[in-house]
């Protein structure tokens, strides 16, 4: 018998297959969706770039999201693995954000009545309003909001209140999606009062709701920045307003204050045709916009006094300086005509901005400093006279001075008469047309 020996051949090492996979690019970007989806098919394949030097260059792609499948809303991260017929693999990790830029879209209703019963309020809701408003994802929040917010109004509700009666008010309803994105709706409400039992109230804070008879007890009450409507006319009485801002819109016709005190870093902001007997000013501020009648102004102390007139025609009698006072006039103003006005000594008054008109001027060692047009027809006089004109165009009549006269300038100012009768020193600094002077001793600087 033959006998046939086999031989086992052992290789040193293991056989290793060629070739080397490269990933140069891996795919993360951000896509945003269209107007009628949440969510995205995305072809991400032009993104990834690789290489291999396996030879055939044959690649199989896996991922727990292929390209071209749909991803959802938000960062997604995922893994992509390549492997290619030599058994090489190569991996990386992808992220596709998948963005919502698309705004909700907000309806209101265009129709919606709101009656105020008894004393009131009454009060709407976001649903009220809302009329199917609606997102291509989901809607996170619809809020409401009214123009003269009141203290009760929330994000859910809005109230009404007496003080809005016969008025058109605002009411806003604000959609918000999850990723950011709002739009807004309006209406206008315009509440009614059928029982008419809001009438019997002349005043009423349109922040609060509250309504009295008594102004004083409604200014007393009112916080810092609250409005008081005026729906009365008639003698409106004293009023003190002290260490709080408040706004008085007058919408009755023949009303009437009696004497307003603004005090202790106050401030008073009168809107309306209406007229005030007087007005002192201790460390306080005065405000007017409308035809306005103001009988006396007297600005006192050391404090940050402010007569300020922003609008429409103001007329005052006699205003009376006896501390620091600062009197602006708007570029809106159609008029601002002074019969008297005096400068108390040691008190300065500081004119800024607009046309100024005031018959008489008289200065007793203080000083009347204007940025302005200022027109005087008749006089400027008194003891220890100091005029800055540091701005604008002057025409003043005359000026008499019994003691130092001090004019300092950098306005256009025409004098028709200058007159001193002490012997003391005429001092002026700049240009000044006069048409006559008359210095009875003393020194001319």
């Amino acid at each position: 018998m033959k006998k046939i020996a086999f031989a086992l051949l052992t290789l040193a090492s293991p056989l290793l297959l060629a070739g080397q996979i490269t990933i140069t690019s891996c795919p993360d970007t951000t896509v945003a969706v269209s107007p009628f989806a949440c969510s995205l098919p995305v072809d991400y394949s032009s993104r990834l770039e690789y290489s291999t030097t396996c030879p055939g260059g044959n690649v199989t792609i896996t991922s727990d999201h292929p390209s071209g499948s749909v991803f959802p809303m938000g960062i997604n991260t995922f893994t992509i693995t390549l492997t290619d017929d030599c058994s090489n693999t190569a991996t990386c990790e992808a992220s596709i954000e998948v963005a919502d830029n698309i705004a909700p879209a907000a309806n209101c209703t265009d129709n919606l009545f709101v009656n105020i019963s008894g004393s009131g309020p009454a009060h709407i809701t976001a649903s009220d309003i809302d009329q199917g408003s609606a997102d291509n994802c989901a809607i996170e929040s619809i809020t409401i909001s009214r123009a003269f917010p009141t203290p009760d109004d929330t994000p859910d509700e809005v109230y009404f209140t007496c003080a809005d009666v016969g008025r058109d008010i605002p009411v806003v309803l604000t959609v918000k999606d999850f990723y950011g994105n709002s739009n807004a709706c309006w209406i206008e409400i315009s509440p009614t009062n059928t029982s008419n039992s809001c009438t019997t109230a002349g005043f009423c804070n349109e922040n609060t709701g509250e309504c009295s008879n008594d102004l004083q007890a409604l200014v007393d009450s009112a916080s810092d920045g609250d409005v008081i409507r005026i729906n009365a006319g008639g003698d409106l009485g004293d009023i003190v307003v002290d260490g709080k801002a408040i706004t008085i819109i007058v919408d009755a016709a023949d009303a009437g204050f009696g004497n307003v005190l603004v005090q202790n870093g106050g401030a008073l902001t009168i809107i309306g045709d209406t007229t005030v007997d007087s007005a002192t000013l201790d460390d306080g501020a005065l405000e007017v916009n409308g035809a306005i009648v103001v009988d006396t102004v007297t600005a006192t102390g050391t404090g940050n006094n402010r007569f300020h007139v922003t609008g429409g025609t103001v007329r005052l009698h006699d205003i009376s300086i006896d501390g620091i006072v600062q009197i602006e006039v708007g570029a809106d103003v159609t008029g601002f005509d002074v019969h008297h006005f005096e400068v108390q000594p040691a008190s300065t008054a500081e004119v800024i901005g607009g046309d100024i008109k005031i018959e008489d001027l008289l200065i007793n060692g203080g000083t009347f400093n204007a940025n302005a047009n200022v027109y005087i027809p008749c006089m400027i006089e008194g003891e220890d006279v100091e005029v800055i004109a540091s701005g604008g165009d002057w025409e003043v009549d005359s000026i008499t001075a019994d003691g130092i006269i001090i004019i300092e300038q950098e306005a256009n100012m025409n004098l028709g008469n200058l007159f001193v009768e002490a012997a003391k020193a005429t001092r002026v600094i700049g240009r000044l047309d006069i048409g006559r002077a008359e210095i009875r001793g003393g020194l001319w600087e």
